[in-house]
């Protein structure tokens, strides 16, 4: 969740399909059955490198597996989002046609990624999507949404609104299928960068960028500290503007979930609990009293 220590309208009816994908073959479909424990062993999900190099596996296999990958790879250069790939400019950053199938190789060899993509009939540019953001896209995709540069990646190049529109696209699709998150859900960010440093209870504020959480407090406290830890609450059953995208981007311990661009959030409380955390400000580290705000999603029409 590398977009946690930093900080898509949600469609009118994100549940109906989209008639550009009715077309497409789902991955789970086009992955053979017989592959899956095959290839559990084969390497790490993080290896940006063709399955089918791998001298451990057998011929039978590795063939198998290139006709598979083929097949996906196939699915994946049919769609919006790698044909946007394809006319690659700086701003993009990585959003680059051979980064895309490396991710897409990735999510193959990945078992929970797999299951997940499977179970819930992914199509290759959804995952993808998913996984690149989750892995690096974010810094270049945050800035375009927000059209300013973030504190946080200050090097970044702001890249014209409207370039990241297939990546949120194949997003909002994958979403569209994944499912909603449990009753009750409560989820963490830490950040120290607010979206308004004036937000008070009451105030509502619509986020144009992507929103990364974790379900785990102790993920924001540790590994992503911030000046700010926001809590989300009050979280509708159905809410189709969220959905937990760790199997996707391969850090399940994360348990990271993500909100689409131009949600909007209701601040319920912010205090100043006199907990200290250290943070990095301008550059140095810093002790600074972290402040705890609580936050709920609405719907504005």
């Amino acid at each position: 969740m590398a977009e946690l220590s930093h900080s898509l309208a949600p469609p009118t009816n994100i549940n109906k399909p989209d008639p550009s994908h009715r077309n497409k073959k789902t991955l789970g479909a086009l992955i053979p059955k017989r592959l899956i424990e095959k290839l559990k062993h084969i390497a790490s999900p993080d290896a940006a490198e063709p399955l089918v190099d791998d001298e451990t596996t057998d011929a039978n296999t590795r063939n198998a597996f290139g006709k598979s990958l083929a097949s996906t790879l196939k699915s994946l250069h049919k769609s919006e989002l790698y044909k946007n790939a394809e006319e690659h400019h700086e701003a993009k950053g990585t959003l680059l046609t051979g980064v895309l199938e490396s991710y897409l190789s990735s999510l193959l060899k990945d078992e929970k990624a797999r299951d997940t993509i499977e179970k819930w009939k992914l199509t290759a540019d959804g995952a993808v999507a998913i996984r690149w953001y989750g892995r690096e896209g974010f810094q270049y995709v945050q800035p375009s949404l927000r059209k300013k540069p973030d504190p946080a990646l200050i090097s970044i190049a702001v890249a014209e609104p409207g370039t990241f529109k297939h990546l949120v696209k194949a997003c909002e699709s994958a979403f569209a299928k994944l499912p909603a998150l449990p009753r009750g859900t409560a989820l963490f960010r830490g950040t120290n960068f607010l979206f308004d440093e004036n937000l008070k209870p009451g105030d509502v504020y619509t986020d144009p960028a992507f929103v990364s959480t974790s379900k785990l407090k102790e993920v924001t406290e540790v590994r992503f500290p911030g000046r700010y830890l926001l809590k989300f609450v009050n979280i509708p059953d159905d809410d189709p503007r969220l959905r937990d995208v760790s199997s996707l981007t391969g850090n399940s311990s994360e348990s990271e979930v993500l909100w689409l661009p131009n949600t909007s959030f209701r601040v319920i409380s912010r205090e100043n609990t006199g907990e200290q955390v250290e943070v990095e400000v301008a550059g140095k580290m810093e002790i600074v009293n972290q402040e705890v705000l609580t936050l709920e999603p609405v719907s504005i029409n």
